[in-house]
């Protein structure tokens, strides 16, 4: 099937090239009438078209060739260089263009490859296009650093934070109530943030203790020397006994703050006896009614008293009841009489 092919395309050749002269002779001017003298020529092959052999009349302007013999199957190609000429630059973004042309003589076809973008070169070193502050970070632009490039690449540069000075300034004074405030500005350029530290309150500064007068008369009060506040409390009272008191005699006793020193007098009133349990000192008789004692265990003070009507004629009286009573009252009464003169009943 390939040598057909061949075949097929050789007598296609011949008959493109017979066409061809035809066409050039009858366009021409006519040739006068001459007798063909045929020569052969040897045409080499070339890039795209085999070597042949051409019998063509050699009388000028007729051009009538007789014969064509091949003498290759095809053309010898191309040949291109190991290297090109580049015929356009790469750049960062964009492929180039390398050109092989033909090294063949008189042949002017050229095959291209692409040259791969080179990508970007950045710069080592970048510049700060916006500084980095307390609070925001700052840009590093880095340049391509490749001839017609104005690529760019950032990187952030980290927030500086706060710089705060070591000893700071009081901007709001301590009182003896309320705590003050140390503020620490931030020692950056620009910036205007600051830290803050509280002041303890001073406390207050009291003067002595003093009785109070008024209302709190019964306490005592100090006085702060920086705001005048009053701090009040009760009298702690020492009690000292001066005159202790007796059962008939009121005594004085001694109260003194143990804090301002404030000091009162206070009668105590006289305690009165403590009496013991009434004793019998001398029993009742017929006639004779009970005497009683007590002693007092505080002073010794002694106290009697007669039980009047306890004596026994008097108790039967009572027991006789009524008229029975008094007719024992006017027995006995006259007899406990006469007895009496004589005896102690």
């Amino acid at each position: 099937m390939k040598k057909v092919n061949k075949a097929l395309a050789l007598l296609l050749s011949i008959a493109v090239l017979l066409g061809t002269t035809l066409w050039m002779t009858s366009a021409e001017d006519p040739v006068p009438a001459h007798e063909h003298t045929y020569e052969a020529v040897r045409h080499e092959a070339t890039c795209t078209e085999r070597a042949y052999i051409e019998t063509k009349c050699t009388y000028p302007g007729c051009g009538s060739v007789k014969e064509i013999i091949p003498l290759s199957e095809s053309g010898l190609g191309h040949a291109f260089p190991a290297e090109g000429t580049p015929t356009k630059a790469a750049t960062c973004t964009e492929d180039g263009v390398m050109t092989f042309s033909c090294t063949r003589e008189g042949c002017k076809e050229t095959k291209t490859e692409p040259i791969k973008a080179l990508g970007h070169e950045f710069a080592k070193d970048g510049e700060t296009t916006k500084a980095a502050t307390c609070t925001e970070d700052g840009v590093m632009t880095f340049s391509c650093t490749r001839e017609g490039c104005k690529e760019t690449k950032t990187e952030p540069i980290k927030a500086l934070g706060h710089d705060f000075a070591q000893e700071g300034v009081v901007t709001k004074e301590a009182t003896c109530t309320e705590a003050g405030v140390m503020s620490f500005p931030c020692t950056r350029e620009g910036c205007k943030e600051a830290r803050t530290e509280a002041i303890p309150a001073n406390g207050h500064t009291f003067g002595k203790w003093q009785k109070s007068e008024g209302e709190n008369a019964d306490g005592h009060k100090r006085i702060c020397s920086v705001c005048k506040e009053e701090d009040t409390a009760p009298h702690y009272y020492d009690v000292t006994v001066l005159d202790p008191p007796t059962c008939t005699e009121s005594g004085k006793t001694q109260y003194t703050c143990t804090v301002c020193n404030y000091s009162f007098y206070e009668d105590v009133p006289a305690l009165g006896h403590s009496f013991r349990n009434w004793e019998t000192e001398q029993a009742r008789t017929f006639f004779r009614d009970e005497t009683q004692t007590h002693t007092c265990w505080r002073c010794g003070f002694n106290e009697s008293q007669t039980i009047e009507g306890s004596n026994l004629a008097n108790q039967i009286g009572l027991w006789l009841g009524g008229a029975g009573a008094f007719l024992a009252h006017a027995l006995f009464e006259p007899i406990r009489l006469i007895i009496s003169l004589f005896t102690n009943v």
